[in-house]
């Protein structure tokens, strides 16, 4: 015991680990997988750890018992910081960008064959900090004509709060989007940052406005207007059991019409999981029904 008052614990690339016994990590997964769908294996204990000591310390606890007292009688704010903590946020402007040019295809031949009648919606499920639904909204702009632009609805949805926030102001380090400069033109997308913002990015207004951001839990009730068209659910049930996998894909298939696409993460399938779509392309599907 330290007597100190300190965190029994140890320091860790300058972050002062809390003790977490086996108990400790037992209550918080089944509160993630209750909470979030997501399910942690043993082999993400040392994760866990590191990023909830971040949260204990900036509580000021002093251990992670008083964090699953702190849990257990929750309001569901805290539970909302453990999401933020424990999701993972990894994405790109035009992350596995066969997916966008199959996209921008699709909208090319649609107003080539004159255009849009109604709405077209397209749906960002996980989209982190907005890489993604600003890239649709970037090829939208890129590949329609003004009057069909106005017809396109992006929503964007996810369950951290903090990346969303981040999302929303659209705002991002010059070396996020550096990467693309010699495949697409910046400007098109992005002002660069002047005095205070020196080194940062903003996306344009023209392109910020097409996204409506929402926090969404996934595996709670929510809704959705429908159809939904083009259907990005990139890298999210990954986190998930084969259970929970199969009753979301049932739900978001519930979302879309007969001909609408399914966007994947390029290391998910939908083999077992759910038989209402056709494979058109790698991480691409068609609904059939």
């Amino acid at each position: 015991m330290d007597i100190s008052g300190r965190p029994e614990g140890f320091a860790s690339g300058g972050l002062e680990l809390y003790a977490f016994t086996e108990a400790d990590f037992l209550v918080i997964k089944q509160l993630v997988h209750e909470h979030t769908g997501i399910y942690l294996d043993h082999s993400k204990r040392f994760l866990v750890q590191t990023r909830l000591s971040r949260r204990l310390k900036q509580l000021g606890l002093k251990s992670f018992r008083e964090y699953r007292r702190l849990l257990q009688n929750d309001d569901g704010s805290e539970l909302e910081h453990l999401a933020n903590a424990i999701t993972t946020n990894t994405t790109a402007f035009f992350r596995h960008d066969h997916q966008f040019e199959f996209l921008a295809e699709r909208l090319a031949e649609r107003q080539a064959q004159g255009g849009f009648d109604g709405e077209i919606r397209i749906w960002s499920a996980g989209c982190s900090t907005g890489e993604e639904p600003y890239t649709i909204a970037w090829v939208v702009n890129r590949v329609l004509r003004p009057e069909n632009r106005a017809k396109v609805k992006i929503l964007a949805t996810d369950i951290d709060s903090e990346a969303l926030a981040v999302a929303e102001a659209g705002i991002y380090p010059e070396e996020v989007v550096a990467p693309l400069a010699g495949q697409y033109d910046l400007r098109g997308a992005f002002l660069r940052g002047t005095g205070p913002y020196r080194g940062f990015v903003k996306v344009r207004p023209e392109l910020r406005e097409r996204v409506t951001f929402r926090r969404l839990n996934l595996i709670r009730d929510w809704s959705v207007k429908r159809p939904v068209h083009y259907l990005f659910c990139r890298n999210v049930c990954i986190y998930f059991h084969k259970d929970t996998q199969r009753a979301l894909m049932e739900r978001l298939a519930d979302t879309q019409d007969e001909g609408d696409y399914l966007f994947l993460g390029q290391s998910e399938s939908l083999f077992s999981t759910c038989n209402l779509y056709a494979r058109v392309a790698p991480a691409i599907y068609r609904k059939l029904y």
